[in-house]
């Protein structure tokens, strides 16, 4: 179907070496959106984690929706490196370290996030600090 043709003219723009990142960013993202995390993964091997934000959080993402969340955690770093503010970095990230339970840079990188973002109140993101904040005490 139409899920066919988009992979193919995203392969054939990977040709191109210019255009190859950011196809092969737009496929990571396709494979992630389909809950194909198997071949997102395999295709954000070819991306850095340090090129750009946009490739760290990919990256990121397609290793924690693998469980690798230690390399999750240091694609997303990587990413930081070059943003340090980039909300959607921060959040992904504490959710990487909530699932190794490493509560306390869990709860860091969250209320990092919360204060560039100011969720509303009942947002997951205040939650999960709740909960991480608990099990610290």
């Amino acid at each position: 179907g139409d899920g066919q043709g988009a992979v193919k003219s995203l392969r054939s723009a990977q040709d191109s070496s210019a255009a190859k990142s950011s196809a092969t960013k737009n496929l990571v993202a396709l494979y992630l959106n389909v809950a194909d995390y198997a071949q997102a993964a395999d295709e954000a091997k070819s991306l850095s984690s340090s090129e750009s934000v946009e490739a760290a959080l990919l990256v990121g993402l397609a290793q924690r929706a693998q469980g690798r969340f230690s390399d999750a955690v240091s694609a997303y770093n990587d990413g930081l490196k070059l943003k340090s503010s980039d909300a959607r970095l921060l959040f992904n990230k504490a959710v990487a370290l909530g699932a190794m339970e490493n509560v306390k840079e869990a709860a860091a990188a969250m209320q990092r996030y919360i204060e560039i973002e100011e969720p509303e109140t009942g947002h997951v993101s205040r939650k999960l600090l709740r909960a991480w904040r608990e099990k610290i005490q």
